[in-house]
C-alpha cells in the first residue's frame, strides 16, 4: 500500500468488524465517492479499467456510459468524470461550481487500487 498517495489526500481506510470498508478523506468527493464505490467490488474493478485504458491512451475506447460515474449518497449524488486529458473531476451534482476537483488520473488509479485491495 502506497503511504505516499494516501498522505498526500489525507486519506485513512478500515476494515470493519462487519466486513464493511470505512474510508475518511480530506477531500469530501475523495472520501463519499470512494466510500460508495466500496459497496460493489465489480464497479471499482470497472471504474480501474477503464482508468488503465485512458493511462494508456486509449481513451476512445471508453465505452461512452463508463465515461462518468454516478455514486449516491442518501440524497445527494457524487460525480467522477474520466477525461481525456487523464484528469478526473469530482463534484457533488447539484453544486458542480462549488465542489468540483480535478485530480490526475494515475493518482485516482492508485487509490482504487489501495480501495480494491482493502475490500
Amino acid at each position: 500500500m502506497s503511504t505516499t498517495i494516501l498522505t498526500r489526500y489525507g486519506i485513512s481506510i478500515t476494515k470493519q468488524s462487519n466486513g464493511y470498508v470505512k474510508i475518511r478523506a480530506e477531500s469530501d468527493n475523495i472520501n463519499f465517492f470512494f466510500s460508495m464505490m466500496t459497496r460493489s467490488k465489480r464497479s471499482l474493478q470497472r471504474l480501474i479499467s477503464n482508468v488503465d485504458l485512458a493511462l494508456n491512451d486509449k481513451y476512445n475506447s471508453i465505452e461512452y456510459d463508463d465515461r462518468e460515474w454516478y455514486r449516491e449518497v442518501g440524497d445527494l449524488i457524487y460525480v467522477g468524470i474520466i477525461n481525456s486529458d487523464k484528469t478526473f473531476e469530482m463534484f457533488l451534482e447539484d453544486k458542480w461550481y462549488e465542489t468540483k476537483e480535478t485530480f490526475p488520473l494515475k493518482d485516482i488509479h492508485e487509490i482504487a487500487e489501495i480501495v480494491l485491495s482493502a475490500l
